[in-house]
């Protein structure tokens, strides 16, 4: 495994192609990694570019270096996923004393093997651009939803084709991930002859591409924002308890630091803050793959400011702050990949349009973004960093503006609250917000 650094602001800009597809040496982020394939062509791994005042956080930048360094069949084992509907590639770490071909071979299904991440490409209702871009627009809107760190990946055609023959002989035959794993397996093997060759595959047909994402730990399904249904946006915007407080203008939450009154404040920020990325990337398939994790908050006296923060682990919170820790439900956003170029399902219920409390820092964000969205840079990011087409592009593009004017307009008309901050709400300094920027 080698690494070539280069800033990607010096690259010349190529015009969007009218498909996504990739070159693995084209110069793409801030720095691509290799890993080398005796006999073949290396498969690469990107460290992706930051927008300029996006949220990243230190976490998310080792993270992406982790999810870069994780090599198969040297530091890592590859085996086909087959729960759920997705045929994506799981990359597990063995349990001590075993070995990563061993492993494999147990097809990962070991007792103490640690799923690291995963691997999704452009197949079935997934495609790779969107669950790219749900990452970078979680961090430029200040770092909302709890979005898993996403790299940009390649893998070798013949490695990808063995791990799809193995889906078929362990799944069950005519099972939803049996399908899945059969319609990717046709066009794996059927390479350049492909029809969604450029959505799949290099340009020069010898690896597959598609998004590696970090695999959180210990969430659960997020059952307080699922209503069920067959029409399941429509459901739950005529049925959860949530999504009438988000959208109630007379909808308060005391200000005393309880776990009743923190779970509040947070379920309401969750939920719009999830609509408003689902609605802005075109989300096809939200309900059902919403995701949760218990987080403490505590009240933080730093720097003269109450803040609240949360914390995965009691022991890792300042000692004097524990006693007042609250344990409370933080959204989990992972399964990102039915967006951008699928049926908008989460638009077309209008979720967005009834919104009527958010944190004031998210809401200047979008707005700040939209500002931008038609600079080079800005349309750069997306098409060079995350794969979008020029249609992909027009149609998020759109998205955002709609959004944008949508948030202020009801901001203007006083039907917007921006009263969702945590910390001023609990810190007991609450400030008056322009609806300008």
């Amino acid at each position: 495994m080698f690494r070539l650094s280069f800033f990607a602001a010096s690259a010349a800009f190529v015009s969007i192609n009218a498909f996504a597809t990739m070159t693995p040496g084209y110069e793409r982020g801030e720095s691509l990694v290799w890993f080398n394939i005796p006999g073949k062509a290396s498969e690469v791994c990107v460290i992706p570019k930051h927008l300029p005042g996006a949220k990243f956080s230190k976490k998310d930048l080792k993270r992406e270096q982790e999810l870069c360094s994780l090599e198969v069949g040297v530091n890592i084992a590859a085996c086909p996923k087959i729960n759920s509907s997705n045929p994506g590639v799981d990359f597990y770490l063995p349990p001590k004393g075993m070995s990563l071909e061993e492993l494999t071979r147990k097809d990962c299904q070991v007792e103490g093997a640690k799923k690291e991440a995963k691997y999704k490409l452009s197949t079935s209702c997934s495609y790779t651009p969107s669950i790219v871009a749900y990452y970078h627009l979680s961090r430029i809107l200040g770092d909302v939803a709890n979005v898993p760190p996403v790299v940009l990946r390649t893998m070798d055609l013949d490695r990808h084709i063995v791990l799809g023959r193995r889906a078929l002989e362990i799944t069950k035959s005519g099972s939803l991930i049996n399908q899945t794993w059969s319609g990717l397996y046709s066009a794996l093997v059927a390479g350049s002859g492909s029809k969604r060759k450029d959505l799949l595959f290099t340009d020069n047909f010898d690896q597959s591409y598609g998004a590696l994402s970090r695999n959180p730990k210990g969430e659960e399904f997020y059952k307080e924002m699922f209503n069920g249904g067959t029409n399941r946006e429509e459901t739950f915007k005529a049925k959860n308890v949530i999504y009438r407080a988000l959208t109630n203008p007379a909808t308060k939450v005391g200000t005393e630091f309880n776990q009743k009154n923190v779970q509040s404040m947070q379920q309401l920020k969750d939920a719009g803050e999830m609509i408003i990325l689902d609605t802005i990337l075109g989300q096809q398939d939200r309900f059902g793959n919403i995701h949760a994790e218990i987080k403490y908050f505590y009240l933080e006296n730093k720097d003269g400011k109450i803040s609240v923060e949360s914390n995965d682990k009691l022991d890792e919170i300042p000692e004097q702050y524990r006693s007042m820790a609250v344990k409370a439900k933080e959204l989990v956003l992972k399964d990102n990949d039915c967006g951008v170029a699928k049926e908008h399902r989460v638009k077309a219920a209008g979720l967005h349009k009834e919104i009527s409390h958010i944190d004031p820092k998210t809401y200047k964000r979008v707005l700040e973004l939209n500002k931008v969205a038609d600079s080079e840079e800005t349309k750069r990011y997306f098409t060079k960093g995350m794969l979008f087409t020029e249609a992909d592009w027009k149609k998020v593009r759109q998205n955002l503006s709609e959004v944008a004017a949508l948030l202020q307009d009801r901001c203007r008309a006083g039907k917007l609250k921006l009263d969702l901050n945590l910390d001023e709400h609990f810190g007991g300094l609450k400030k008056d917000y322009s609806c300008e920027i």
